[in-house]
């Protein structure tokens, strides 16, 4: 079957909805007076919504994994917004914050799936991050199986891959 990233059905019996509204509403039609629409674009940036909006960014299998990338941008995003506030004052005694930036991804009827984007840790006002990153044009998707025997989704991010090359 064909898997698309952005919808959810929850059960055969409906028709398939936006999945996480605001993030494909913001995509598909960006409304200047919804807040929240303005706010994730703000988070996305314009070169990643100019991007987003005209081009389908698709999985090695053919699935559009779009709106998927517009979701880990905005929240690899809030986590750089995050260690920054954290670096700034709004540490512990310790002087030590670690944040994690992830995507639900919702599977009806199964067990939901994280999609493990970054993660960045504070220490003594420096910030060190590892994971992907903000340009939607480094993105790449590729399609395997996940230990239950589920179709899962991987994303790379091309600056990471070069490190290992």
């Amino acid at each position: 079957g064909t898997v698309t990233y952005g919808k959810a059905q929850e059960s055969h019996f409906r028709e398939a909805r936006a999945a996480c509204g605001a993030i494909v509403g913001m995509l598909s039609k960006y409304d200047p007076n919804n807040g929240v629409h303005a706010r994730l674009r703000a988070d996305l940036g314009e070169e990643n919504f100019e991007f987003l909006t005209t081009k389908k960014i698709l999985a090695d299998d053919g699935s559009d994994v779009t709106c998927l990338i517009a979701a880990a941008i905005i929240a690899v995003q809030g986590m750089k917004n995050t260690l920054k506030a954290l670096a700034q004052n709004e540490l512990d005694e310790r002087g030590l914050g670690h944040v994690t930036a992830c995507v639900d991804v919702n599977n009806a009827g199964a067990a939901e799936c994280l999609v493990y984007c970054a993660r960045g840790t504070v220490f003594n006002g420096k910030i060190r991050e590892q994971g992907l990153g903000t340009d939607a044009t480094k993105y790449l998707a590729t399609m395997c199986c996940g230990a239950d025997g589920k179709k899962r989704v991987k994303l790379s991010y091309r600056e990471e891959l070069q490190k290992f090359l």
